[in-house]
């Protein structure tokens, strides 16, 4: 039986040492890697959440701007001749068109409009969404009547009592909104857009996703 002499021994111990040295600096690295990983995401997702709130705090300044607007042109509904009041709130809210319908189908725009024969403003979805809101009603994107674009309307009802007496209105058109969500990137894979309480997508800068449901583009988001 041969002894294992003292060299031999002593290059296993040194072996083994440096084995566990280079197994330990793998761990150690890998370690680190994902640890830096971890923070990098949880840095981006912070990020890229108080980029979202703060593009969400703006879209919601904007809209609540343009629902004042359409509040102060309730006094139009009474005047003989109110273009210029819808000339202002075009200007103050700027949007494409300023407008007021009444019951008895009548239309006043602040710019003429090439407008459908027959044409009848209360079974169109703006005056019929104010008109059943005591609010400022913003509708879903539609296509507008005289234009053929997609557009979006805000539109409050001019009540005496429970009867309406009119609906005054803002237009505001989807290319311009899509251009301003579109610029939304906080990196260059991300986008932003805009999607209903009811899970729809309101704004996206491909047309052709406008209306159908989130879950279609981020199945997370259901």
């Amino acid at each position: 039986m041969h002894l294992p002499t003292f060299s031999s021994l002593r290059s296993r111990i040194i072996f083994v040492v440096g084995l566990l040295t280079f197994v330990g600096l793998i761990i150690l690295t890998v370690a680190n890697m994902l640890i830096a990983k971890n923070h990098s995401a949880q840095s981006l997702n912070a990020q890229t959440t108080a980029l979202a709130r703060s593009h969400a705090e703006s879209v919601g300044l904007w809209v609540a701007a343009r629902q004042q607007v359409v509040r102060s042109m309730a006094a139009a509904a009474d005047m003989p001749d109110p273009i210029e009041a819808l000339k202002q709130a075009k200007i103050a809210g700027s949007v494409d068109t300023a407008y007021v319908g009444f019951p008895d189908k009548r239309m006043i725009f602040s710019v003429p409009q090439d407008l459908p024969p027959g044409y009848d403003p209360t079974i169109r979805p703006w005056y019929q969404q104010a008109s059943a809101s005591s609010n400022v009603a913003l509708t879903e994107p539609y296509v507008d009547a005289a234009t053929k674009k997609l557009v979006m309307t805000f539109a409050g009802a001019v009540k005496d009592g429970g009867t309406v007496k009119a609906v005054t209105a803002l237009d505001v058109f989807m290319d311009g909104v899509v251009s301003n969500v579109a610029s939304i990137r906080p990196t260059p894979n991300t986008m932003g857009f805009i999607v209903s309480k009811g899970g729809k997508i309101i704004v996206h800068e491909d047309t052709a996703l406008v209306l159908k449901p989130v879950t279609d583009i981020a199945p997370i988001l259901g």
